[in-house]
């Protein structure tokens, strides 16, 4: 006992600055490694920065106009018990429209599409897989690839307060992202166009025939109405007479009531279907980017540098310990560097190991 006590004391009044002096004289003796990797790792992303050619961006925001529901519709009767689905309307919220200028339907339209612009205005138009210098096998391959470059360099964006939707297209030219911007648009616009004519194609359809059989009802409500008239001159004279009176007469009330709001939903249906007035109104119109985005050029150098100033700390810590473990002790480091050896050898002939893993 006598002899572990001043290993014990010894251990508990080690010194905190060792770690510290440790780590520094791991640094100072691999300085230029460490000044290489920072260095390195500053200058690697700014030189892929500068070999990609310059990038613009268009910009536009927009806002989807809610289609007044047509009275005596099923919209109006859900917006009554405080029900309103997106689309039943025929109107669609933000989020819609900020997805579905994503979807395949329109960025596949728009990739079939051609362009004319600047120069290329008129009647040198052409794909936008041949002005982009797409390659593949076949038609529809370049065009798949079309449209994953335009789902990669245009993206949207909700407000949500406000309900605006803003589109924003990049490209290596400032007039084809505002020709993408403005074909996005084009494409929005003529959708929510179709489906609102559709949909009260579908509601004028709906309402055509259900206002035929409001019509053959209230004719037979007044038909027993004017029976019942004829049969009865002085009904007033008595009660049971004049109840049956009241009773045909809120019926045929009730049919004509209805039939009067069937017939203004009809006509406004009929409207609707023909109406090609814009349902998306365009907030601010697709810019011409009169500068070229910013390449981050400090962002991306300090990201780099620190990334490696990290590698090339843990790189001296690392050969600070393999340095001491040779030094101290021998065996553990010959063991050592012979599994970093089979690891390597592993790494280049990965079948081969797993051959003689199994013999």
């Amino acid at each position: 006992m006598a002899c572990r006590a001043p290993r014990l004391i010894a251990a508990e009044h080690r010194d905190p600055v060792e770690p510290l002096a440790v780590v520094a004289e791991a640094l100072l003796r691999r300085r230029r490694l460490l000044l290489l990797l920072v260095l390195s790792g500053a200058l690697l992303p700014l030189l892929l920065t500068f070999l990609k050619p310059r990038t613009y961006t268009s910009r536009s925001t927009f806002m989807a106009q809610t289609r007044q529901a047509i009275p005596g519709s099923l919209s109006t009767l859900a917006a009554q018990i405080g029900m309103n689905p997106a689309g039943l309307d025929g109107s669609y919220t933000p989020a819609f429209f900020a997805d579905y200028a994503l979807s395949e339907q329109v960025l596949g339209a728009i990739a079939d599409s051609s362009f004319g612009y600047g120069e290329a205005s008129g009647p040198n138009r052409r794909r936008l897989v041949d002005i982009l210098g797409i390659d593949g096998q076949s038609p529809a391959v370049r065009r798949n690839r079309g449209v994953l470059w335009l789902r990669s360099n245009t993206s949207t964006q909700v407000v949500p307060k406000t309900g605006v939707v803003a589109v924003t297209v990049r490209s290596a030219s400032a007039a084809l992202s505002q020709a993408l911007n403005q074909h996005i648009l084009a494409e929005l616009q003529h959708f929510n166009t179709t489906a609102r004519q559709l949909h009260a194609g579908a509601e004028r359809r709906f309402t055509e025939s259900r206002l035929s059989e409001a019509q053959f009802e209230l004719r037979q409500a007044e038909q027993r109405l004017q029976e019942f008239l004829s049969q009865n001159r002085d009904f007033r004279n008595s009660p049971i007479l004049s109840f049956q009176q009241e009773r045909l007469a809120r019926e045929v009330a009730l049919r004509q009531q209805l039939y009067g709001s069937l017939a203004q939903a009809y006509e406004q249906a009929r409207i609707e279907e023909v109406r090609d007035t814009p349902a998306l109104a365009v907030v601010e119109e697709p810019s011409l980017p009169p500068v070229a985005d910013s390449r981050q050029v400090g962002k991306r150098a300090f990201i780099g540098g620190f990334a490696g100033l990290v590698l090339g700390v843990l790189l001296s810590l690392w050969g600070m310990l393999v340095d001491r473990l040779r030094a101290r002790h021998q065996p553990e480091y010959e063991r050592l560097r012979a599994l970093a050896s089979e690891a390597a050898a592993d790494l280049r002939h990965p079948f081969r190991a797993k051959r003689r893993k199994k013999v």
